[in-house]
């Protein structure tokens, strides 16, 4: 049996994604109804069973078309894409109790245009942001969170993989990820990458690889193991999940 224990809400959002500081600090971040980016906080104490809403970030983001959240230690990391198209980075401060969600700093323009924007933590410092860039392909950057707060732009991709459509991306521990698209015949890849401590992304030799897909979701086993798990919506139009190794 499934069945709710508690709720709360906000205004209108959409394009949501979250993210867990511990088991009672959970963390949102979504285009509200003024098409803006916003991070809202919540308590979700279970012995009180109730989710109760702290702070929000207000008016410190502009409007975006995608959303994505990554959280390292107490900073929280969207990537976004921007109105203009491309994208953008910015972290926040978001201190124990939520009391507060402060902007400290965003990319700018360190990174061109991009959409299909999926994004993972790697270790404690890095980050891999993997999208559709401008001309179609499948690029991924690897950013290091600094002490102050900021983002360096370590390594990327180039041209090391062909067309892409749809992406996801999940580490598969601290110096690999695993990157599942639609790739250009509209079929479901999954590409493994190194990620090495200064940041430089290589690709694994083979790919491994599906029939027709819309949708992808992309989850590490729970085990520990580095298997993964897609979830898509297959050419019949189907749910279908697949385990690969």
């Amino acid at each position: 049996r499934i069945r709710p224990v508690a709720g709360a809400g906000a205004g209108t959002a959409d394009l949501i994604a979250v993210g867990t500081f511990s088991g009672s600090e959970v963390l949102t971040a979504c285009r509200n109804g003024s098409g803006d980016l916003e991070l809202i906080g919540w308590e979700t104490a279970a012995d009180s069973f109730a989710v109760t809403r702290a702070a929000d970030s207000g008016s410190q983001a502009g409007t975006v078309q995608e959303v994505t959240l990554a959280l390292l230690g107490r900073t929280a990391v969207t990537a976004v894409r921007a109105g203009d198209g491309h994208l953008l980075l910015i972290t926040w401060d978001a201190p124990e109790g939520l009391a507060s969600i402060t902007r400290i700093w965003d990319s700018g323009t360190a990174a061109g245009e991009a959409s299909a924007i999926a994004m993972t933590a790697v270790g404690d410092s890095l980050l891999v942001t993997a999208v559709r860039a401008g001309d179609g392909h499948l690029l991924l950057i690897c950013w290091r969170l600094e002490p102050d707060g900021t983002l360096s732009r370590l390594g990327d991709s180039g041209t090391a993989a062909g067309e892409a459509s749809a992406v996801t991306i999940a580490a598969v521990d601290s110096a690999n990820v695993v990157t599942a698209v639609r790739d250009g015949s509209g079929s479901l890849e999954l590409i493994g990458w190194g990620v090495s401590a200064a940041g430089q992304l290589s690709r694994w030799p083979g790919t491994g690889h599906a029939g027709a897909v819309s949708e992808i979701a992309l989850v590490p086993a729970a085990d520990g193991s580095g298997d993964m798990v897609t979830a898509v919506c297959n050419g019949s139009g189907n749910l279908e999940l697949i385990g690969w190794r």
